[in-house]
């Protein structure tokens, strides 16, 4: 609807900014801790409680498995997805006092191991997004050697998939971020590597970060680091962040603060990673007191407010504005949850909306509003030349038309606000059709841009996303059009332009499959960690997808930025190269 007032207001991130927090704590005897994690943060890890010893009973009654069991359920009533941490502590030191009476005997310890991960996965089966199944391997390895070496851990990873299938599991290992590219990245590197060549059914990869001031690993230094591990095809995510320092120096206060703002820029900028798990978030409360973001009486600290300022502030979208003239609205924003709201006069419409890193097209359709109707063009076309193609206006056909071999216009007039859906009807298995857009009430909505495409064929099965091919009987749904207003989020800034690339991380050579909106030139840019050119190349598009490639032989090992640039459309992307 031309000229409607859009307001797009995000509710949640979907990257994880995190913290650990204790059972007692959130299950209600500190209001005020409560309220200040749900302020802050979007999940949640218990830093303690689900450890093998506390789990038994043998750090005595403040751990019990139900108070444990009422914290996951209080973050779950508040909508935050918990870790856990952790199953397996591979060293005596860590593992419960009752253990080591099988230290000769590996057959009994291997036992008791998996009778563990059942009983306590099974207790939280279907309740946590993630476990820490294996917790530094590194250091605690008395087990492992025991039971035979690196390839025991696979055991445990086996049981726990075995045990609760829903739960991402994750490996843990501490040192490899503060020390850069030492013994510890390598060995935790190959022993990643080695599992997944053994099958084992690892899905995360955990990298620890607990900071010191004289630890600071310089961020360019870290995104390598995680450049490694993003070639093991794996999700990273820091699962324990902290700095602590000296609160009477306030030189190490600022450089907290200032590290902080550029640990979390690092982090979130890489494209492997998909979360930050602060280690505590209260001094009344943290392992290391000088690393919370908030005082004991909850004054906000530097390093808390540089962490608000960014994920609150600098990464946070509001956007508002006025549809134009063909009813839509564009806007970029950060990935995750969003409320669109819609006015037009007295009428409006709120929906909830989830925006990926592809972005997001969304049809709002005011109640109450003046239908227009009027005439609706397809531009299609069959690859014999015999294919027919339906128009469906809710769900009746009112026009077939038979398509030729060229791209053409399909026109038909309709009245009312309707549905507008085209259908295919293969009866033989060479017989495709290519839906470009439709327009309608001077709106053009391409058919890729349609969650719901159930004549796509994908190679094993019909139905697919995103799609504008009809190969099985089937539609692509085009919502209700006739008087709607369409918001289009994402990384994208305009138009129905969009890439995807492959293979990244890349070695020598990106893909890029462009979808152009009209024919012209594309612009190549790809740009290091310095903001220093590296590439520069110009491509002649033709409207609708374009397959290009760049070549990438002789760039150093880094994570760069892609940009591409047609006329008044910009895209963005992160590339990592590796070596």
């Amino acid at each position: 609807m031309p000229g409607a007032e859009v307001t797009v207001t995000m509710k949640k991130h979907a990257f994880g900014f995190g913290s650990a927090v204790t059972a007692d704590l959130i299950t209600g005897i500190n209001a005020t801790y409560q309220q200040k994690f749900l302020e802050n943060f979007n999940k949640a890890v218990l830093e303690n409680d689900l450890k093998w010893p506390a789990w038994i009973g043998e750090w005595g009654p403040g751990f019990t498995q139900q108070k444990s069991l009422n914290a996951v359920n209080w973050l779950l009533e508040n909508k935050i997805p918990v870790r856990g941490h952790t199953l397996v502590w591979p060293g005596w030191n860590n593992a419960p006092t009752f253990l080591r009476q099988y230290e000769n005997n590996p057959t009994e310890l291997r036992n008791q191991i998996n009778a563990h991960i059942v009983d306590e996965a099974g207790a939280l089966r279907g309740k946590l997004a993630e476990w820490d199944v294996v917790n530094e391997p590194y250091q605690n390895n008395t087990i492992t050697n025991i039971l035979g070496g690196n390839l025991s851990l696979k055991d445990w990873f086996v049981t726990t998939a075995n045990t609760d299938p829903q739960a991402v599991r994750y490996i843990n290992e501490v040192s490899t971020l503060p020390f850069g590219r030492g013994y510890i990245k390598d060995f935790y590197y190959n022993l990643i590597s080695q599992l997944q060549n053994a099958g084992t059914p690892i899905q995360g990869i955990g990298e620890q970060g607990h900071f010191e001031a004289t630890t600071l690993n310089p961020p360019v230094e870290m995104l390598c680091i995680l450049d490694s591990y993003a070639t093991l095809n794996l999700p990273i995510q820091v699962t324990e962040f902290d700095l602590a320092i000296d609160r009477n120096d306030p030189a190490q206060v600022s450089v907290q603060a200032d590290f902080t703002r550029d640990f979390l820029t690092a982090m979130f900028s890489h494209p492997s990673v998909v979360g930050v798990m602060s280690w505590g978030f209260w001094a009344g409360s943290h392992w290391r007191s000088s690393a919370a973001y908030y005082n004991q009486d909850w004054s906000i600290r530097p390093n808390g407010q540089a962490y608000r300022d960014l994920v609150y502030g600098r990464w946070w979208t509001n956007a508002s504005g006025l549809a134009n003239t063909a009813g839509d609205y564009q806007t970029r924003g950060f990935a995750g949850e969003y409320e669109v709201t819609v006015r037009k006069g007295t009428l409006a419409k709120t929906v909830p909306a989830t925006l990926t890193r592809d972005g997001r097209m969304l049809v709002v359709t005011l109640p109450g509003g003046t239908p227009t109707g009027g005439a609706v063009t397809v531009r299609a076309r069959g690859v014999t030349g015999t294919e027919t193609i339906d128009l469906r206006v809710n769900d009746v056909a009112v026009r077939t038309w038979t398509l030729t071999t060229a791209m053409a216009d399909y026109t038909w007039n309709v009245s009312g606000s309707n549905n507008i859906k085209v259908a295919f009807t293969n009866d033989g298995g060479s017989r495709d059709v290519q839906v470009d857009y439709i327009t309608t009430n001077g709106a053009t909505i391409q058919a890729e841009s349609r969650a719901t495409n159930t004549g796509y064929w994908t190679g094993s099965g019909c139905g697919s996303p995103y799609a504008e091919w009809l190969h099985c009987n089937g539609y692509i749904d085009f919502d209700t059009v006739s008087s709607g207003t369409r918001l289009a989020a994402g990384a994208e800034a305009a138009g129905e332009a969009h890439v995807t690339l492959y293979p990244n991380p890349a070695r020598n050579r990106l893909v890029l499959r462009y979808t152009a909106e009209k024919a012209g030139v594309l612009r190549v840019s790809l740009f290091n960690a310095a903001v220093t050119r590296e590439r520069n190349r110009a491509f002649d598009v033709q409207r609708g997808e374009n397959r290009l490639e760049l070549d990438l032989a002789g760039l150093p090992g880094g994570l760069y930025i892609l940009h591409l640039d047609q006329e008044h459309t910009r895209l963005v992307r992160k590339v990592v190269v590796v070596k």
